[in-house]
């Protein structure tokens, strides 16, 4: 960098050393960028983008503003404000605007930049109604300045201010804020997009040497290896290779080593991942001395799937170069096809053919799917290339045994199900561990492996209203699936693997706050304790924390507030029912943790004033306070969104224990269990066990009809509020994904809404012998959108018009809690 020419007819000292800051950027996210995924190439920049104008606060956000763009950690939020505000805002965006993005906006009118936000929502509604309902092509530029309260503002700050705006109300658009902030805080002279697409040759020829390996890192199912070997053949050098993974491996990779490092050849080592640590630790000593007794033109290779068994020291020492899997329909089809020889693809009876691009086709729609986790599946699952070519072999022995030596075979007389069963039960089947999971899979399988893809312009791919999307080539050989592969969009909507449209939403969603949660550890606001023993310190901890704490001791309900604080329960420990029993323990887990809340805060404030010693206990609490976390011994009482922060934690809290006061009276309403249960509605996503709850009342309802536990199925009635004394319950706040409720049609539709609420409902058991299998289907319940907690399985009335596999193929499902919604 140093040694670089000025640009400028000036000798300014300063023009000279922006100049060699920019240089240094620049070099530095070169080098360092290729050896990124994505999402952390991001990352990278606009940490480096932040040290750049470190030494500038007017191009910064001050710690409240990044608290809140980070951890959305804001002030605390009377209710008295919250609910005048609520009825503005409400108003005018009652349909584009959830309570909850009502909140977070009014909750960031307490920061002083953003005090003229509700203002502004008010005076500009038809600007902000168009950026809500995505019809302007840029929200970061047509969010009104009058929102910000701020003259003579940067541009670089004035982005960041928006990004906070954008994250409330269109997530999707983070990572598009923070590419803005980088280009803004660069000037656009960082091509950092162009250094994103891995160069090997010059990678090779300018920044490697003798004793610095380059070494390939790929994603599970990509193999980088074939690029060494195009670039030794355009580049006319000779390259010795060996696949690792063998203990012959360990020798004879030495001996190419030494060959290699003595005549100056290329050397590539495949699969190093396989190999063991010792022999790695062995490889990078080794290195260490080659520049002194090897050619200048040796170089060595190194290729592997991402792993963290490698060492450490061995990764310093090597040019990474970081090969992502191509994500898209194309990609996926292309990356496999081309491991299978023309002859096996040739091979008679000519019906095979179809039956590989069937393979093909499913093994690239669960592939795809994996890119929009929790929705396309609720985990991520190792489907591999290894998978699609054992199925392939499965293909091919019972078409072979169905087809002997015939060069034509009837469609109607293939192995159907002997195919189906193997691929459902065994090659994809047996890498999946949840049932709703599997019924997607069956879909596809049942939709795909049918002898009406063998007729012509068979569709592949259908949206919700039946319209063709994709079909297979007319022709049944090789040469019309490379035509037909060749010509697919290099990029495809959700739709194409049977998701909505909006899922292309969620996953930017879930990127860009998966790039904020990252961006703050990377800072070192996760990472720093600050020493609160020094008594300077002490005074900075004591006036953050003291006003949070007050003003949480008297938010949080007490013994004057809610008589279900001051009521004996010691009456209710003989109550004979289950599900009497279940609000029992309900109410004793809400006081007990509110007790613990109110000792705890009792004893920081002690502390705080100067009468309690410090204690390990309170040092941790008071860690995990000021990072804006919930303390462990809170958070650990009962299950909730692991990124929540300590203010909606509080908040959701203080609903739940509220909420307590109507399970004591449905307790103490009646002797007759029929009568009690109809009494309420229940708050699902506000219980602390959801789970036994639910199975507390298919015991009442096995109970009151005098059922067999082990026949009933729970029936969900949407906006059916009717009591119910056969042991139905009404419940509110549950959340639907992937469809909407009609209300003059009383049933479900499929949507392209990501979520919507439902209206006042009632669970209901019923025995399954009485339920109309052709009218009704099954749909998981979960306790939030991550989808990682099943609470039951519901089944619900559906329109007949729409096939039963449309709902599982878009992750139709109910949720009783939303931190999005």
């Amino acid at each position: 960098i140093l040694t670089l020419k000025s640009n400028q007819s000036s000798s300014n000292s300063i023009n000279r050393i922006n100049e060699l800051c920019q240089s240094l950027y620049n070099e530095v996210i070169r080098r360092v960028i290729v050896t990124l995924k994505y999402e952390d190439k991001i990352l990278f920049i606009i940490r480096l983008g932040q040290i750049s104008s470190s030494n500038d606060d007017s191009k910064q956000l001050n710690d409240i503003e990044m608290d809140y763009l980070l951890r959305g950690s804001g002030p605390i939020l009377s209710e008295s404000i919250y609910q005048n505000n609520l009825i503005k805002i409400k108003d005018i965006y009652s349909n584009v605007i959830s309570d909850n993005v009502a909140k977070q906006l009014i909750t960031i009118s307490l920061i002083s930049t953003f005090k003229n936000i509700i203002v502004s929502l008010i005076e500009n509604k038809d600007a902000w109604l168009d950026i809500l309902k995505g019809k302007t092509n840029d929200p970061f530029n047509d969010i009104p300045n009058d929102c910000i309260n701020e003259d003579n503002i940067t541009d670089e700050r004035l982005i960041l201010i928006k990004l906070i705006v954008i994250k409330i109300i269109l997530p999707q658009y983070i990572i598009v804020g923070i590419e803005k902030y980088i280009s803004i805080v660069f000037n656009n002279q960082i091509n950092w997009r162009e250094y994103c697409k891995i160069n090997l040759p010059l990678i090779v020829q300018r920044d490697s040497c003798n004793n610095i390996p380059i070494m390939l890192c790929s994603e599970i199912g990509q193999d980088a290896s074939s690029k060494v070997d195009d670039l030794a053949r355009s580049m006319n050098k000779s390259l010795l290779q060996i696949a690792m993974g063998s203990s012959e491996g360990y020798k004879d990779a030495e001996k190419l080593l030494a060959q290699g490092m003595k005549s100056g050849t290329w050397v590539l080592l495949r699969n190093i991942h396989l190999c063991s640590s010792e022999w790695l630790y062995t490889l990078e000593k080794k290195l260490y001395n080659i520049s002194l007794t090897s050619d200048n033109n040796f170089r060595l290779f190194l290729s592997c799937e991402i792993n963290n068994k490698l060492p450490t020291e061995l990764l310093r020492l090597s040019e990474i170069l970081l090969y992502e899997t191509s994500t898209g329909i194309k990609a996926n089809i292309q990356r496999f096809y081309t491991n299978l020889s023309s002859q096996r693809v040739d091979k008679l009876p000519t019906e095979r053919n179809r039956l590989y691009s069937l393979m093909i086709w499913l093994h690239s729609v669960l592939q795809e799917r994996l890119r929009y986790i929790p929705l396309g599946w609720t985990k991520k699952y190792e489907f591999t290339e290894t998978d699609a070519m054992f199925a392939l072999d499965i293909i091919d022995q019972w078409v072979d045994n169905a087809a002997g030596n015939r060069t034509h075979i009837n469609p109607e007389d293939l192995p159907w199900d002997a195919i189906k069963t193997l691929l459902s039960q065994s090659v994809y089947g047996g890498r999946i561990d949840h049932d709703h999971d599997q019924i997607i899979l069956d879909t596809f399988i049942s939709n795909i492996f049918h002898p009406r893809n063998y007729l012509t312009n068979a569709a592949l791919a259908s949206d919700i209203n039946g319209e063709v999307l994709l079909t297979l080539p007319d022709g049944l050989n090789r040469q019309a699936f490379e035509v037909w592969m060749k010509d697919l969009p290099d990029t495809n909507s959700p739709t194409l693997v049977g998701l909505p449209t909006t899922a292309e939403t969620q996953l930017r969603i879930i990127s860009g706050q998966r790039v904020l949660s990252k961006l703050t550890i990377l800072q070192g606001l996760d990472e720093e304790t600050v020493d609160i023993s020094s008594s300077s310190n002490q005074t900075i901890v004591s006036n953050v924390l003291k006003d949070n704490i007050i003003k949480w001791q008297n938010s949080l309900p007490t013994s004057k507030t809610l008589n279900v604080l001051t009521y004996d329960l010691s009456s209710l420990e003989n109550i004979s029912t289950a599900f009497e029993r279940c609000l029992y323990r309900e109410i004793v887990k809400g006081k007990s943790i509110l007790g613990l809340l109110l000792n705890e805060l009792t004893l920081l404030n002690s502390y705080l004033n100067g009468e309690t010693k410090l204690s390990n206990v309170i040092r941790d609490i008071i860690d995990r306070l000021n990072k804006g976390k919930v303390p462990k011994s809170w958070f650990s009482e009962y299950i909730v969104n692991k990124d929540i922060n300590i203010s909606q934690w509080i908040d959701d809290f203080i609903k739940r224990i509220k909420n307590l006061e109507k399970y004591l009276s449905i307790i103490s309403i009646s002797n007759n269990l029929s009568q009690s249960i109809a009494s309420g509605v229940y708050w699902l996503g506000g219980m602390f066990s959801p789970e036994a709850f639910i199975t507390a009342t298919r015991q009442a309802a096995a109970q009151i009809n005098k059922w067999n536990l082990e026949e009933l199925e729970l029936v969900l009635l949407i906006d059916d509020n009717s009591k119910d004394l056969s042991g139905g319950i009404l419940v509110e706040g549950l959340i639907l994904e992937g469809a909407v409720y009609s209300n003059s049609s009383k049933t479900i539709n499929i949507s392209d809404d990501l979520r919507n609420l439902l209206p006042i409902s009632k669970l209901r058991w019923e025995q399954r012998n009485q339920l109309n299998s052709n009218t009704v289907i099954s749909f998981p319940m979960y306790l939030n959108e991550m989808r990682n907690i099943l609470i039951a399985d519901v089944k619900i009335h559906f329109p007949v018009t729409i096939d039963s596999t449309v709902w599982a193929q878009r992750g139709v499902a109910l949720t009783i809690q939303s931190s999005i919604l």
